[in-house]
């Protein structure tokens, strides 16, 4: 192997371990992503600031989305009642969206059933992506307290 070659090949090992984000990175710039609760107040869910603001910002509040998406959860599982309230765990870009956490190593599933802040619709957010909260505070776009 020629020494032009093996600098070529380490120069593009260099570039592929710098320039690939991991798909976790990617959702983070290419969304705005605000935790609705973190983890640490577990097993009270205080509303983050950022959470506030966007809802005062929206048609549709957590009480109403929370109905909602209970109303929907309903026509697959057996609910005990649909006037309890459920708060989304994150919202993404203009969606509540009610998925999972992790407590344990804090993380949040940025996938699940998400309703859109001002017209009600309803989406489902498939892709296996998992979020540390730390992440999400810390990004530049979601920054909350």
């Amino acid at each position: 192997m020629n020494k032009k070659h093996t600098i070529t090949m380490i120069l593009s090992s260099i570039l592929t371990f710098f320039g690939c984000k991991k798909k976790e990175d990617l959702f983070l710039q290419n969304n705005r992503v605000i935790l609705c609760c973190s983890s640490i107040n577990f097993p009270d869910c205080k509303l983050t600031t950022k959470s506030k603001a966007f809802e005062k910002e929206h048609k549709i509040s957590f009480k109403e989305a929370s109905k909602i998406y209970l109303k929907n959860l309903a026509k697959y599982e057996n609910i005990d009642s649909l006037d309890s309230e459920v708060i989304p765990t994150l919202i993404i870009n203009e969606y509540y969206v009610y998925s999972f956490k992790n407590i344990k190593m804090s993380k949040v599933a940025a996938f699940g059933t998400g309703i859109n802040a001002d017209t009600g619709e309803i989406i489902h957010y498939k892709n296996k992506i998992w979020l540390y909260e730390d992440e999400i505070l810390k990004n530049t776009k979601t920054s909350t307290d």
